[in-house]
Order: structure tokens, then sequence, then C-alpha cells
């Protein structure tokens, strides 16, 4: 038995707004003063980018990467119970986000929100050839989209960078890799990425990309000098690895890796480290060698930004927004077709954001992770099917 990809996708856009709405009234659902549940001003991660905008263009760009002081900073733009946020982004994202400390936080925030919306329909129109409405629904009414919308963060950009570059890369690789050079601000991105990118050979883009890179330390350097940058290095990072070898607080509710899985399974950090480097290098790599030999583009795109995402060790809820753009665009341009097996997985997948902080069952919380092998048993049957002189899958 067979059902269509887009189908599922739709009927788990119906559960997912469901858990999304409960999640919102729980959780984010700002009160009279404008604070959540958890004590965050609403917006919640946007007050990072927000915040880090305005003290970066008035002089204070190393408090960013000043734990304690970064805190404090924020308690006095926002309020006094602010929980802890961490700017984790390195200084190169400065310039990027640097404008936004020209408008009041709301105005900001909203301005913020739509551009998001608008890059997260444009990577979809590219995908398509064309506007497709129905497509474009099918991935704003996602569950991700919807979370990553609430809380202010910048997934659906890096779907733009990353997404978007892997569909204009055939036919505009240096404007793609221009993209990829400003996905670099989240550099756990371009691992997959980097690897295909030479195993194709197209060091346009590849060229694109580092220089594209290396004009954003420089602007970073230039503006904002060198203290930034030993912040983020002698603080900023130890404080992210050890988050990440120790998951706690919130964000550990959005984790998913195989690494933090097997670190709540009980394993210690070598341990978690050997299974998710097993896990990602087979799963990984696999679609890696796929993506090279499919005839269809858009699954091509689909396991690349799968694996971007589920490669990293620090993996959470909102950046299933690049894969779930490439699955939207797989569903309708190859008409998918999934055997019930394949269809679970992509179900838990993508209601995955929601169901992570309403259910602390593991479990459940990990299911996310079984779309990769689904997506790359798939992507090896296309490929059977292509060799054996059935004509190729891709309307892309």
């Amino acid at each position: 038995m067979t059902v269509r990809l887009s189908t599922v996708l739709a009927v788990a856009n119906v559960v997912g707004l469901f858990l999304t709405a409960v999640m919102v009234a729980l959780l984010f659902r700002p009160g009279p003063d404008g604070i959540d549940a958890l004590g965050y001003h609403w917006g919640r991660d946007f007050a990072n980018f927000w915040g880090g905008a305005r003290l970066a263009t008035s002089g204070s760009a190393a408090v960013l990467y000043d734990l304690a002081g970064y805190h404090a900073a924020l308690k006095r733009v926002f309020w006094e119970g602010t929980p802890f946020l961490n700017f984790s982004y390195p200084p190169t994202i400065l310039p990027l986000i640097a404008p936004l400390a020209l408008m009041p936080y709301p105005v900001a925030f909203a301005v913020w929100s739509g551009l998001g919306v608008a890059a997260a329909a444009w990577v979809v129109r590219l995908g398509r050839g064309r506007f497709d409405g129905r497509a474009s629904m099918l991935l704003l009414l996602s569950p991700a989209v919807c979370f990553t919308l609430v809380i202010g963060q910048a997934s659906a950009f890096f779907a733009a960078m990353v997404v978007g570059g892997l569909y204009l890369r055939p036919s505009r690789p240096i404007l793609a890799g221009v993209l990829f050079g400003l996905a670099t601000v989240k550099p756990q991105l371009g691992v997959i990425l980097a690897i295909y990118l030479l195993w194709v050979r197209d060091f346009r883009a590849i060229a694109a990309a580092v220089a594209t890179a290396a004009a954003l330390v420089a602007v970073s350097l230039a503006v904002w000098g060198v203290a930034p940058w030993q912040g983020f290095v002698r603080v900023t990072l130890p404080y992210q690895a050890d988050i990440l070898a120790n998951p706690r607080g919130f964000f550990s509710l959005l984790e998913f890796s195989p690494f933090v899985a097997a670190r709540f399974a009980g394993l210690e950090p070598a341990g978690a480290w050997a299974v998710h480097l097993a896990a990602v290098g087979l799963g990984a790599g696999t679609a890696i060698v796929l993506a090279r030999r499919s005839a269809s583009t858009a699954l091509t795109v689909t396991v690349l930004a799968l694996g971007t995402v589920l490669v990293t060790p620090y993996a959470l809820a909102y950046d299933l927004v690049l894969p779930a753009t490439a699955l939207v665009v797989w569903a309708i341009a190859d008409d998918v077709r999934l055997p019930w097996w394949a269809a679970v997985p992509v179900f838990v997948f993508w209601i995955t954001p929601p169901l992570m902080l309403l259910v602390g069952i593991p479990l459940v919380r990990f299911g996310a992770i079984g779309v990769l092998p689904a997506v790359v048993a798939l992507a090896a049957a296309e490929l059977r099917r292509t060799r054996a002189g059935a004509a190729p899958t891709s309307r892309a």
C-alpha cells in the first residue's frame, strides 16, 4: 500500500497545527506584560538577534561573547527576570543583523517574520520553477515553520541559503556559492555541503562560498575589531561544547541528534560521539552518494537537506525547516508515493517540533531521526529504477 507524500504532509499539518496551538497556549503565549510562561519576552529567540544588533551597533559587540555581561544587558533591555540566553553565532553574523537595530522591537520582529515567510516561499518557487500555491501553503503551515515564526528563529533564512543554493547551483553556481557562504554564520550547516561540492567538483560555487565567508570575516573585523572574535573563541565555543556534551535546560528539549539521544540513554560523551559518528557517517555518506547519482533534482536536494541538519550533533527542532522545505518540493515535483513503512517516520518527523516540547518521552522526541534512512532507502530505490531503464521521476 502506498500513499502520496503530499497527503502525508497535509494530514501531518492538521495534527501539527493542533499540537502547535497547544504548545503556544501552554508555553509561548505572552501575558499582559509580554512575558510568556517560561519567562521570556515575546518573540523569544528574536531577542538574541535584535538585542545582539543593538549591542553591536552601540559599540558593545564584545559583550555578546561575555556570558554574564550579555545576560545582564538583555535584562536591562527587556525585563529583570529574563532567563539566560546565549549569543551563539560567530561575529560574521553581525553585518547581517545590524539593520535590525534601526527599528523598534515590534517593527523589527514583524519585518523579520515577513522576510522569513518570503524566504521560505522563494525556495519553494525555486524548486518548482514557478509559483506553486499548494506547495507554499504545505510549507508555511508546517509545524516547523510555525514554530520558527513563534520563537523568532532564523531557520527560514538558512533554508533559503542552503536549500535555495542547492536549487540554484546547477544553473547559477556563483549565486549559489554566495548563499552557501552566508550560511557559514551557522558553521555546522556546511559539513555536508562542503563534501558534496567537492564530490561534484563545483569549484565555482566553492570559490564564491569561500569569498563570501571571507568577506563576512573581513567586515566583522573592520567594523567591530578582534575583541568579539576573541570572546567567541575563548568563551562561546567552550560553553557551546559543554552544553552539547551535557544537555540541560530548555534547549535540551529541542535537541534530537543521535549524539543527544545517546547521552539521554546514559552514554558518556565519548560513547555518544561514537554512536553519532557511526549513524551520521552511514546515513549522510549514503545520502551524498545517492544525491550525486540521482536523476531527480528534488530528491537530490532533499537527501542533502536532511543530511545537512541530521549530521550536526546540535540539531534543534527549528532547524527542521531546511529539510521540510526540500520535502515539500520533492513531494509535489515528483508526485512521490510512499510505502507505509516510510510514511510513518515522515509523519513523525513533520510533527516533531511541537511534539518534542509537549511529550518528554525520548523515543518520541528522537523519532525524527528515522526520516533520513527512510528517504535514503527511497532514493536508493529510485536510483535502481533509473538504472534499470525506467523514466526519471523528476519534474523539478
